[in-house]
């Protein structure tokens, strides 16, 4: 699958330090729906819930 990142120009909030900001499309529940990424040292400025993935990849 594709995934095309995107520079977002959706506004952070206030008063965010930091302006990188990525967007993709990502699907829930056969919706789709934008969703924005920020570098994970700047993720936690506002105290709501973070989280990391990786894919491991199998041969």
């Amino acid at each position: 699958k594709n995934i095309q990142l995107k520079t977002a120009t959706s506004l952070l909030p206030t008063p965010w330090i930091g302006n990188e900001k990525f967007q993709v499309k990502a699907s829930s529940n056969n919706t789709d729906k934008n969703i924005i990424l920020v570098p994970y040292a700047d993720a936690s400025q506002t105290g709501g819930a973070i989280a990391t993935w990786l894919n491991k990849r199998t041969k």
